[in-house]
């Protein structure tokens, strides 16, 4: 029990180091950004773009949802903001010879691992789940037909998209020993990984490539309608796709001679 409470203690206080830090306010600004940018721009948008939206959607109500989230929001929360918390989550301890001092603690290995994953979670919400939620109002404004199920929906699962850039994120800065080529690797893979899904419609072989990835069930329900048991299907999946990063990450980490 001593354990737990000093893990949950250790996740409080580096979350809080996290939001409260450069790049939680980063990562807010850009939050901020992008919903104000997003709001602003399909606000203007001419009517024959819709109509090159309703080739990639099974029903036009979700035009918004396509724009908003397949097109773009998933996108930028991958590989500009949830990176921002993790990239240097061992390799900048490992490069200010703070192993000792944080494992000197009744910590074990594979717990710091999970503080540091859970910390840099729980910073992203903070900083982008309220943006998101406020910006539901601005967007409902725009589009009448947005629903709060879907629009929060959405939400989740991108939230969950980012849980798998986070332990990707993780075994990158384990791998790693400088922090600045963390940041690279990271941001580099996280747009390779998505590609595949921001040209699905370009051939049937890259939407097959896009099955592949986390980024394809997080948003399809941006243009396909989807029964509750789909989309709890569709958040395991994701996790799913997290869970041999993480494991890969602890694996690693636990085999280091510090």
């Amino acid at each position: 029990m001593g354990n737990e409470i000093r893990l949950g203690n250790l996740i409080y206080c580096a979350t809080f180091r996290l939001v409260f830090s450069i790049r939680g306010l980063i990562a807010l600004l850009f939050s901020i950004y992008m919903v104000t940018m997003i709001a602003y721009i399909y606000d203007r948008l001419p009517d024959t773009f819709f109509e090159l939206i309703r080739l990639f959607t099974e029903d036009s109500g979700l035009e918004f949802q396509w724009f908003l989230f397949d097109n773009g929001l998933s996108k930028a929360v991958t590989i500009f903001v949830a990176p921002l918390f993790i990239f240097d989550a061992v390799s900048g301890d490992r490069s200010d010879d703070r192993f000792g001092l944080m494992l000197a603690r009744p910590i074990t290995r594979t717990q710091y691992m999970l503080m540091k994953l859970m910390s840099a979670f729980f910073a992203f919400g903070i900083v982008f789940l309220p943006i998101m939620a406020l910006g539901y109002p601005v967007f409902v404004d725009i589009v009448e037909t947005l629903t709060p199920a879907s629009y929060f929906g959405t939400i989740l699962l991108l939230y969950l998209l980012a849980f798998f850039t986070l332990c990707v994120g993780l075994l990158i800065s384990t791998l790693t020993k400088n922090t600045l080529v963390s940041f690279l690797a990271l941001f580099g893979l996280m747009a390779i990984i998505m590609l595949p899904n921001a040209s699905k419609y370009s051939s049937e072989a890259l939407e097959k490539a896009a099955m592949a990835t986390p980024h394809y069930y997080a948003t399809y329900f941006t243009s396909h309608a989807m029964d509750a048991l789909t989309y709890i299907g569709f958040v395991i999946v994701i996790i799913l796709f997290s869970l041999p990063f993480l494991f890969l990450a602890i694996w690693k980490f636990k085999k280091e001679s510090l």
